[in-house]
């Protein structure tokens, strides 16, 4: 049985958060520390055995599949996983937009 990672993004520092696009999909990386040997090696194990993580953040969280850990640093872990969407995600509509962006999408 696979265990799938949930990791509260407030525990950690999180750096260089980034998402890609491409015709598999959006991927979403990103670099966290402080994670130690025995931390990484069990989320190791887990994304070996296909598990999804699960990174909370205050707004939403962010579920990643495919994902790929590399240690980069002592302490610093770079996580890289392709973003899942729910269908609840799909089927809510955006938030209302603030009437200073005059609908622009940013």
């Amino acid at each position: 049985m696979t265990h799938n990672i949930e990791i509260n993004c407030a525990e950690y520092v999180l750096k260089s958060g980034s998402i890609g696009h491409s015709q598999a999909g959006s991927v979403f990386r990103c670099t966290i520390s402080p994670v130690s040997d025995g931390l990484m090696a069990s989320w190791i194990t887990a994304t070996r055995a296909s598990a999804w993580i699960r990174l909370v953040f205050p707004d939403q969280p962010l579920l990643l599949e495919r994902v790929t850990l590399e240690r980069i640093e002592p302490m610093s872990v770079r996580i890289v996983g392709r973003i899942v969407v729910s269908s609840r995600q799909r089927e809510e509509p955006l938030a209302p937009q603030s009437p200073n962006t005059k609908g622009l999408p940013w």
